[in-house]
């Protein structure tokens, strides 16, 4: 089963805020929560004046338009000494308002990372260790669980590992649990974790490759975690549009044929699901669904 999701757009944002956006031709990768009456989003742009993509998050009160702005590129490149931030992603973990991110391709290790927002600041950042990490290493989805953080680390096998805090902005991560029988071919994590109800929702990413290209959509899962711990995959597929799977002319990356990247993903008022994604690393949207239209 498939669905297009162009049609369950939404349009909530603040008039300064769009204008604010309108001064960069590419934006994508939306992450959006809300958290104690403050609205975030996270997004990427691509500055034409530092020929750079660079991660912002911006914040507004629910009750007020002022729209503040949090160069996370800058802020997180100078507080951790790294080199770039990509793919910053909000969530909320532990009644607080966190993201990821990593450091994109590297002929090396890049890095990987979370930061804390409070109020429209960067509170806190860290980057994350796990010595049988692979190389290059882009989305792991975090949760909280009795005092501990862990992580969602890879869905095949499905692999989940459990964290330290360390005084020195270091989170040290050791494996915590694997099911080798758990196996999703071509799938890799996408969204962050959105915690309903004893369950964990996320959206994957299903790629298809062709003559070594890459189209990815998304496919929509289930984490389990206590004393059965399993993953669980819908059958129904996900992209934005028909026409959005021929792609773009303009590409910041020549192997993709096209995506629908999802980056997203936050329950409001228990009553709708909002996706943040991006459409060919050049545009982005934000739709809202029942949870029973996607997860079923």
């Amino acid at each position: 089963m498939v669905l297009s999701l162009k049609k369950y757009s939404i349009d909530f944002l603040p008039i300064q805020l769009k204008k604010k956006l309108s001064n960069y031709e590419y934006v994508f990768n939306p992450s959006f929560v809300e958290h104690e009456n403050i609205n975030y989003l996270a997004l990427r742009v691509y500055c034409e004046v530092e020929q750079a993509i660079l991660a912002y998050v911006y914040c507004w009160y629910s009750d007020n338009e002022r729209i503040y702005e949090i160069n996370i590129s800058e802020e997180l490149e100078k507080e951790l000494d790294i080199d770039k931030v990509a793919d910053p992603k909000l969530f909320i973990m532990n009644n607080s308002v966190w993201g990821t991110f990593n450091t994109g391709y590297s002929k090396e290790q890049n890095k990987l990372g979370i930061f804390e927002l409070c109020k429209a600041k960067l509170i806190s950042s860290y980057l994350c260790f796990y010595p049988s990490r692979i190389g290059i290493e882009k989305n792991w989805a975090f949760f909280y669980n009795e005092n501990s953080i862990y992580a969602l680390y890879g869905i095949t096998p499905l692999t989940i590992l459990k964290g330290e805090f360390l005084d020195n902005n270091k989170v040290i991560f050791e494996k915590y649990f694997v099911d080798k029988k758990t196996f999703f071919h071509n799938c890799s994590i996408g969204t962050p974790l959105l915690e309903f109800k004893n369950e964990y929702i996320f959206i994957a990413h299903r790629k298809i490759i062709r003559n070594r290209k890459r189209l990815y959509i998304g496919r929509p899962f289930t984490l389990y975690f206590g004393e059965n711990t399993k993953l669980k995959a819908s059958n129904l597929f996900l992209f934005h549009s028909l026409k959005s799977l021929f792609g773009s002319r303009k590409k910041f990356n020549d192997n993709l044929i096209s995506c629908t990247y999802f980056s997203g993903i936050f329950n409001k008022n228990n009553n709708k699901i909002i996706l943040g994604y991006g459409i060919n690393d050049l545009k982005w949207n934000l739709i809202a669904l029942a949870k029973d239209k996607i997860w079923h």
